[in-house]
């Protein structure tokens, strides 16, 4: 409990910070919109996960390794007209064969959004996004691999009358705790279905990594899931499956994300 107090702490705190940010999240597919939030506001989003037999990066041998995420937090602030900035953390509950359970420390991302080109009438939305995550999670318990990732995508998203999709496509640079590195094509594609009669919208999305000259870290995996609006926060719900081997067995999702104003001068 003394581990998870602080995390929720501070959730609890930005989560009280006034609502105005409209959100430009797909949530909970983890795939970026090309869209950046508006100069001078900010998104928290708290959220779980469960994945069913997920592998580590570099996992050679399969352990039936279960990760539970609580709390996922999600800061994002839009500090210019095109500008938007990212860090995403999280605290892991692991359970896998040979092991003790254990709740540990995951890794810290930070990434910047470029937006490059805003949607109209003839041009999608095209944005650039500079991710880093660095070592923080313990490799010797099974939390993370204690080295640095490098990702580089870009986003284009497009809106039609009924409704929008959206691809990332780039390049990761995956740190090897045993040798030098591994590069990887990165991909996703979602489409997005909004039903405002409802307050409701409809997502689904798949997303991997493949390419490289292992097939070690080839990843795949498809979501579907939902968006809800409750005033100004949006609740989202999600199911996934991976296709390829080494991704997780299946897993769930969910979040809050509440959308606040940044003090004057930011």
């Amino acid at each position: 409990m003394n581990i998870l107090s602080r995390p929720l702490l501070i959730c609890f705190f930005c989560l009280t910070l006034p609502l105005t940010a409209s959100a430009a999240t797909l949530q909970p597919l983890g795939i970026k919109d090309a869209a950046t939030l508006a100069s001078g506001t900010g998104e928290l989003r708290f959220g779980i996960a469960y994945l069913s037999d997920s592998y580590l990066l570099f996992q050679r041998q399969g352990s039936d390794r279960t990760q539970v995420s609580v709390p996922e937090l999600d800061l994002t602030l839009g500090l210019g007209k095109r500008i938007e900035v990212e860090a995403i953390y999280e605290l892991l509950l692991l359970d896998e064969t040979g092991r003790d359970s254990d709740i540990g420390s995951g890794d810290l991302r930070l990434a910047t959004k470029i937006n490059l080109i805003q949607e109209d009438l003839q041009l999608p939305a095209i944005s650039l996004r500079v991710a880093t995550k660095l070592p923080n999670a313990s490799r010797t318990d099974g939390f993370g691999t204690d080295e640095a990732d490098n990702f580089i995508d870009l986003l284009v998203s497009r809106t039609f009358p009924t409704f929008s999709l959206h691809t990332n496509l780039g390049l990761a640079i995956l740190g090897d705790p045993n040798d030098r590195q591994d590069d990887k094509l990165h991909y996703a594609f979602a489409v997005s279905y909004p039903l405002p009669a409802h307050n409701l919208n409809l997502l689904a999305g798949i997303e991997g990594y493949d390419f490289g000259p292992d097939n070690l870290n080839d990843r795949g995996t498809l979501t579907a899931g939902a968006q809800i609006r409750l005033g100004g926060s949006t609740i989202d719900l999600g199911a996934s499956v991976g296709y390829r081997s080494r991704s997780e067995d299946w897993g769930l999702r969910a979040g809050l994300t509440t959308p606040f104003d940044l003090p004057e001068g930011w």
